[in-house]
């Protein structure tokens, strides 16, 4: 056998060995501790959740460095949780002025309370659809999955100056607010004035949305409309 061939068939040899080596996932560094239970006997659980809350009493209606915290109008609830235990660490908190500035809702916030957790829903909404169903459609348009818009997008007298292309609209550009579609804002009588002075005149057809109309609170926001 020539050296050539020698050392291919063992470079060979050595690389798949080294395939199958990598192949396995890398241990961990150190001692691989199990994972802790009882932590809500825990002295230092226990520590941690008292000087949390001594710190957020404190820091009521004062500038931290994490900016103001306004307990005066703010309502929040906290709840810490480990894998195989009740809550940890739980404290919520019912301002003064919450029942003089609603209009329906709680009298008192507790751990049943629903909370509008605005933009946040994007993101974990975001996460959950990338964890569940991967990227594989992050680049198919939208008229794929709602088949209302794939009726718009089909329709012949578009006018792409105020009409969105649905075609060209992906899965992808949507969650990462980079489709350029205007938003759709809720009705809001100081949002109407703000238009008004602008020179944006009121809709008042069908092209402007229900969502958040007082009179129609009763009504959900459905695919009608």
């Amino acid at each position: 056998m020539s050296f050539s061939l020698r050392t291919a068939l063992g470079l060979f040899v050595a690389s798949s060995a080294a395939t199958d080596v990598y192949a396995q996932p890398c241990p961990l560094y150190g001692q691989n501790y199990p994972a802790p239970t009882s932590l809500a006997n825990s002295k230092h659980v226990e520590a941690a959740a008292k000087s949390a809350l001594e710190q957020l009493f404190k820091a009521r209606n004062e500038t931290t460095v994490y900016g103001p915290l306004d307990t005066e109008t703010t309502a929040f609830s906290l709840d810490f949780y480990s894998l195989d235990e009740d809550s940890l660490f739980s404290h919520h908190y019912t301002p003064a002025q919450l029942l003089s500035q609603r209009t329906a809702g709680v009298d008192e916030v507790d751990s049943d309370t629903v909370y509008r957790v605005g933009s946040v829903s994007k993101l974990w909404t975001v996460y959950l659809y990338l964890l569940a169903a991967g990227d594989e459609s992050w680049n198919d348009p939208i008229t794929r999955f709602i088949p209302e818009l794939q009726e718009i997008a089909q329709a012949q007298d578009l006018d792409p100056t105020s009409d969105v292309d649905w075609e060209s609209i992906t899965v992808g550009a949507l969650a990462s607010h980079l489709a350029g579609i205007g938003r759709d804002p809720t009705h809001a009588a100081a949002l109407s004035r703000v238009f008004g002075d602008l020179g944006i005149p009121s809709q008042t057809d069908n092209s402007s949305s229900t969502c958040g109309d007082p009179s129609l609170v009763t009504l959900p926001c459905n695919r009608s409309r």
